[in-house]
């Protein structure tokens, strides 16, 4: 009989509370518990980006007017050792190169950075990859477009 008791006291309970947290609404129960959901307003406009190119020595690619580009990952692939992989951009009229050397594994060399921004371009400024090395690479850059005013 005791617990008869007891398991209808926690059914009556647990229907209690549910009832309690489906009136408060589900943000407040989910901020009492500590989690708060963010979403980035600062920046609403980014829009994603991804380029694949087969470098045998410079490809090039252009940022379209309006937009600026932020290069957050890089990945290339070859057959050769001993190579690395450039990327040429400008931003603020500045000029500027980001070298990433490849690591070799077993003959066949990879590279693949990322980051929050590994680089940033201005509106229509012509990027170039180049492939230092006796090779041909295969490379993807991807990022995100931001809208510049």
């Amino acid at each position: 009989m005791n617990r008869f008791k007891v398991s209808i006291l926690a059914a009556t309970g647990l229907l209690i509370l549910a009832f309690v947290l489906t009136a408060i609404g589900p943000k407040r129960v989910m901020a009492a518990l500590g989690f708060t959901p963010v979403r980035e307003v600062n920046s609403p406009g980014r829009q994603p980006f991804a380029v694949r190119l087969v470098v045998q020595s410079n490809s090039t690619f252009t940022v379209p007017a309006g937009k600026r580009l932020v290069i957050t990952t890089v990945s290339a692939a070859t057959v050769g050792t001993d190579t690395f992989i450039g990327i040429n951009t400008a931003v603020n009229g500045v000029t500027s190169d980001l070298f990433i050397p490849y690591t070799s594994k077993g003959g066949d060399s990879f590279v693949n950075l990322a980051g929050e921004a590994l680089a940033h371009a201005d509106p229509g400024t012509t990027i170039t990859v180049s492939q230092f090395g006796p090779d041909v690479a295969i490379a993807a850059v991807h990022g995100y477009y931001v809208d510049v005013p």
